[in-house]
């Protein structure tokens, strides 16, 4: 069962899926990130009455990797002092480049 709400709106019968066209997605887009942001809800956007596309929380991970400790931090130093230095500087090349007769 399908219960109308607005025009172009309905809620589906799976949880508590908004359903709208995508002509009304354009039309309110910023109402439905919203409604996707602060509360958490999911709007399923229809083209020709097919599912096309889903506006859903991001819920984006909070967490990041733990620090280095101070011997892994003093490894990845002597690592890269060992690395080659580059053959030109990014001055001299781009100095180069502008000044190329042949260009």
């Amino acid at each position: 069962m399908v219960r109308k709400l607005k025009a172009g709106e309905e809620i589906g019968h799976i949880g508590h899926v908004r359903k709208t066209s995508l002509s009304n997605a354009k039309t309110h887009l910023s109402k439905f990130v919203d409604l996707a942001e602060h509360r958490g809800q999911r709007i399923l956007i229809l083209r020709h009455g097919k599912p096309a596309a889903v506006i859903a929380p991001a819920d984006l991970p909070t967490t990041s990797a733990p620090p280095l400790t101070t011997s892994e931090t003093k490894d990845l130093l002597d690592r890269l002092a060992r690395c080659a230095p580059p053959s030109e500087s990014i001055e001299e090349a781009l100095g180069r480049r502008r000044h190329d007769p042949a260009k």
